[in-house]
């Protein structure tokens, strides 16, 4: 809301339980943030950083976050037979796709995905990380567990 009017927001949510012998696995929240990026003015700038994982996980949902500078974002795995091999892609930062992956995507102790964003800076001011609209996100999401 780049405006002096307040906007009333509402979020509805449907949760369903199950009984806890049904359960076959926690989910976890995949969180992977990169708060150290400096975009140019008037220029298009890649920006690229490796998040490890510490432990076997299985990934089953990826979607990324940015603001409006975002023109391409892109994952791909780092480390293991399958290194370099890209996984997800979005060009809408406003509606990026959730990627559902079944199978799910297994990674190893140390290795990783790799996330590389490109931004198009059409200001006169260096844009950072940041939580307002005219600030610009790195952020892969998505929902995984552990074996």
């Amino acid at each position: 809301n780049r405006s002096d009017e307040v906007i009333q927001g509402e979020i509805y949510a449907n949760l369903h339980t199950v009984e806890r012998s049904e359960v076959e696995h926690v989910a976890e929240v995949l969180f992977m943030n990169n708060l150290e990026f400096s975009l140019p003015p008037q220029a298009i700038t890649t920006v690229t950083k490796t998040f490890l994982v510490e432990e076997r996980i299985q990934i089953f949902q990826l979607f990324s976050h940015a603001h409006e500078h975002m023109t391409e974002f892109r994952v791909f795995i780092d480390g293991g037979p399958r290194d370099g091999e890209l996984v997800y892609i979005a060009y809408d930062w406003e509606h990026p796709p959730i990627l559902e992956l079944n199978p799910t995507l297994t990674l190893e102790a140390g290795q990783g995905l790799r996330i590389q964003a490109t931004y198009n800076n059409d200001t006169n001011s260096t844009i950072n990380f940041g939580f307002l609209s005219s600030d610009e996100m790195m952020i892969l999401f998505g929902a995984y567990y552990v074996d």
